[in-house]
């Protein structure tokens, strides 16, 4: 999928350009992606379904104990694992989620 990045500043773009610009970049984003990876109190290593843009990679952890989700810290309880053009693939946590628990991800996949 190609978006278009070149519009000019100063000149009137077509509306229907920018529209399917727009409903696009929509389609980039993924929400509520369950990650590959065994979660038994042990794996750390996590893969998600699509290459994504670095950086845009949110992850939540729903415990058996805990009401609604808890956002990770990117550098904190999880490292990116890019791939070499410095797009995501993964993650690392610091800590292995307990058996029982949930990695959900969002991210916005890679304009490839």
């Amino acid at each position: 999928m190609a978006i278009k990045t070149d519009f000019v500043l100063g000149t009137n773009a077509n509306p229907d350009e920018v529209n399917q610009n727009f409903i696009e970049l929509l389609a980039l984003n993924v929400y509520n992606e369950i990650p590959g990876g065994v979660i038994d109190s042990a794996n750390v290593n996590f893969t998600s379904a699509f290459v994504y843009e670095a950086v845009t990679l949110r992850v939540y952890l729903t415990g058996q104990t805990t009401l609604g989700m808890i956002r990770l810290q990117r550098g904190v309880d999880y490292t990116e694992t890019l791939d070499g053009n410095g797009n995501g693939t993964g993650f690392q946590t610091t800590l292995p989620p307990t058996t029982g628990e949930v990695l959900v991800i969002d991210f916005q996949k890679a304009n490839v």
